[in-house]
């Protein structure tokens, strides 16, 4: 998958489905192109660039602001759209299981589905997550450690 960084007047004039849209706030905007299906985000900050993953093969994660995103793009459809609590960060797969990094608090999803399995919350700002056998290590800003069994 590909995202072509466009301008305001494409990304009003494209027919494409929008994924991510914020009239009010959204200054930077692209496409997400892959095989024959296109759609489009738009975003607040020029500063930062959208995190796309893929998953799967054919279908890809995205996340940028408090939006995130799965995209199959075999069947061409949004599988799932999620306004987050806080600022996305990153995402990570690990055996069976998304994770859904943000600023405060990390979403376990079980890929299998996308449903979502236990909401950790964090005591300051994420800055890592690691895996070890069964095993969770979040690490904050702050230098404060969380291990949970997976």
């Amino acid at each position: 998958m590909i995202i072509n960084s466009i301008d305001k007047i494409r990304f009003m004039e494209s027919d494409s489905k929008a994924v991510f849209y914020n009239q009010e706030t959204n200054s930077s905007f692209g496409e997400l192109v892959h095989n024959n299906f296109t759609c489009k985000i738009g975003w607040n900050s020029s500063l930062i660039a959208p995190k796309i993953l893929e998953i799967e093969s054919n279908i890809y994660s995205i996340g940028i602001d408090q939006n995130f995103a799965v995209i199959d793009f075999n069947s061409n459809e949004i599988i799932l759209n999620v306004e987050l609590p806080y600022f996305f960060y990153d995402t990570k797969i690990y055996k069976e299981r998304m994770y859904i990094c943000m600023e405060l608090e990390i979403l376990v999803l079980d890929k299998s589905n996308y449903s979502i399995l236990k909401e950790i919350p964090l005591p300051d700002f994420y800055e890592e997550i690691n895996f070890e056998d069964n095993l969770e290590i979040i690490t904050c800003v702050d230098g404060s450690i969380i291990k949970n069994n997976i």
